[in-house]
């Protein structure tokens, strides 16, 4: 668990790697449902969508990829990767739609020059990655305070 992913094993990439795929094809697949079940559960419903089914692939789908990255990467930098660009993204957003597209820009950039950082100070990866994400969220949150007029 040293939140790094020098530890990680080529069977650790080829089995992160065809996850991607995978999500990326059902995420093409069923596009406008998951986004109607993870957005209005109700209209889904409503619908005709079987929530429990959709619970139930959702939550062993999630549990897959996380288990994956903890184990490839480690607790911090997997824990970082899930909420901190989201949260992020929602001090900055007030859309939902805006937000599921700066969220994953605000992880892969980060990461990117996370790892340059990281590499060209001797640092860990996946330490320099949380951290920079943690100084994004204090910038939003300051920015957020800003755009209320709060103080």
């Amino acid at each position: 668990m040293s939140s790094s992913l020098i530890g990680a094993t080529i069977t650790d990439v080829w089995s992160c790697g065809i996850l991607v795929i995978l999500t990326g094809v059902f995420l093409i697949g069923y596009y406008r449902k998951i986004l109607l079940f993870a957005l209005d559960v109700s209209m889904a419903v409503a619908t005709g969508m079987k929530i429990g089914v959709w619970n139930g692939i959702l939550s062993l789908w999630f549990g897959l990829a996380i288990g994956l990255s903890i184990r490839a990467s480690g607790m911090l930098y997997t824990f970082g990767c899930l909420v901190l660009p989201a949260l992020v993204a929602k001090n900055l957003c007030r859309e939902v739609r805006s937000m599921f597209l700066l969220s994953p820009l605000v992880a892969v950039a980060t990461g990117v020059i996370a790892f340059i950082l990281a590499n060209h100070y001797d640092y860990p990866p996946g330490q320099m990655t949380v951290a920079l994400f943690c100084l994004e969220l204090g910038a939003a949150w300051i920015v957020r305070r800003q755009k209320d007029g709060t103080r």
